[in-house]
């Protein structure tokens, strides 16, 4: 046995496939979940969510019955009723879709371009202006992510359909879930970000890559996708964990199709590229940022910190900041929470879903490393929290209790359509 065992560590193509199979089982378990039950399971739940803030729309007056709002008088058609979905970045979104970057390139330059480009074009297809378009297409990427996240969800969790149709109520559940059908850019970054690391489970390398470009296209934190394949790749190839010798063999085995993940950046290359030929100055969009009070980078614990000390000096609890601080402070610390949970303890998504994690915690990072420089530095992280797949898997597998599952649903709602009441009454929520 000691012979056999030191004769040779290099591993054989079955070796390695073998243990593949070992430490990824949920992988063949769902395979054989067809994609027609995806596609019927969260088409009803993007239909409902549809119904849903359709209906808070139109009521969303009735608590400001005779009280003057923000968003002005109170509307008297159809139209006027959709434009209450006209609100901050959708205003951005919507002017370099018509007006391009030129009409204010020291803010509009901030926004990638993907989305705007995508709501160009569809609003020479359809009709009613680039607001429509804008909301259009922000609806069918997010049934589009809905799905692929499901897809997702059941390699992740077993083949359990329950948990998978959990992950997409929870998302849509979530407070800050009605981003998905705003005319803001989540939608489409979800999508791409849960197909490419969908793509990476697959051993689909060029795909994962190309979409991962198009999600670096569309949001910065996209590039980041590029450590998760790295990762990934490297699990895969079992080179994680092993000694010396086996790594070194193993990394031999390297194929072509690693270099995919040089396909990541080149969305925000191909923005700087054009940044330099419009306006000579290939990283305009990052000096944009600091019209945005996204100036300074500073360590994650400093803005926890600082966020926790504005909501003390409160004068009360009832303010506008100290509720917008403690609702961000919240998400920030509950989605490292989850996070940690994601690698150990009885909700763990197990070794080979840590590159989902590791994609998690980096992006997660990106708002407390370059806070807002304002009364709220956590600004817009419960809108960001949506983007970060692993925590809504994890929330899944902590559904199965259920008496978790009916107090995250009726929290979340609950809060989700104050929320959605004052973004459509023109207050800042995320």
């Amino acid at each position: 046995m000691l012979q056999s065992a030191s004769r040779d560590e290099t591993p054989t193509d079955a070796e390695t496939e073998d243990e593949l199979r070992a430490t990824s089982p949920e992988r063949h378990r769902a395979s054989s979940v067809p994609w027609r039950s995806s596609l019927l399971a969260d088409l009803w739940a993007w239909l409902t969510a549809l119904v849903a803030y359709a209906l808070v729309t139109y009521l969303a007056w009735i608590p400001f019955y005779k009280v003057e709002s923000k968003a002005g008088p109170r509307p008297g058609s159809f139209t006027e009723v959709l434009n209450l979905w006209q609100r901050w970045d959708t205003n951005w979104y919507t002017i370099i879709a018509t007006r391009g970057y030129e009409y204010d390139i020291e803010r509009t330059t901030a926004f990638y371009p993907l989305y705007p480009a995508t709501i160009r074009f569809a609003n020479f297809l359809l009709p009613g202006g680039a607001l429509v378009a804008g909301l259009v297409v922000s609806g069918l990427c997010a049934y589009a992510a809905l799905v692929l996240l499901h897809r997702l969800a059941l390699d992740v969790l077993g083949g359990d359909g329950a948990a998978a149709s959990r992950t997409i109520f929870y998302i849509l559940a979530f407070p800050a879930g009605f981003f998905l059908l705003a005319a803001y850019n989540e939608s489409m970054f979800i999508a791409l970000a849960v197909a490419s690391l969908y793509c990476m489970r697959h051993r689909s390398w060029w795909a994962a890559g190309a979409l991962a470009a198009l999600a670096s296209a569309t949001r910065s934190t996209g590039v980041l996708l590029a450590f998760a394949f790295a990762y990934e790749y490297l699990r895969q190839l079992g080179v994680l964990g092993h000694s010396r010798r086996i790594l070194l063999s193993r990394l031999r085995q390297l194929r072509w199709d690693a270099a995919a993940v040089l396909l990541i950046p080149t969305g925000i290359v191909a923005y700087a590229a054009y940044c330099w030929q419009k306006f000579n100055d290939p990283l305009l969009f990052l000096s944009a940022q600091d019209n945005w009070y996204r100036s300074e980078r500073v360590p994650p614990w400093e803005t926890l910190a600082k966020a926790g000390a504005i909501i003390l000096r409160e004068d009360s609890i009832f303010s506008h900041d100290a509720v917008h601080g403690v609702l961000n402070l919240t998400a920030a610390l509950g989605t490292m929470a989850v996070l940690v949970l994601a690698l150990v303890g009885p909700w763990k998504l197990g070794k080979e879903n840590v590159y989902l994690v590791v994609y998690g915690f980096l992006s997660a990072l990106v708002p407390l490393i370059v806070p807002l420089q304002t009364n709220y530095p956590l600004g817009s992280m419960l809108r960001f929290v949506i983007e970060y797949v692993p925590v809504f898997l994890v929330l899944a597998k902590m559904g199965r209790n259920g008496n978790f599952d009916r107090l995250f649903v009726i929290t979340a709602v609950s809060v989700q359509s104050v929320l959605l009441v004052a973004f459509l009454h023109n207050q800042f929520v995320a």
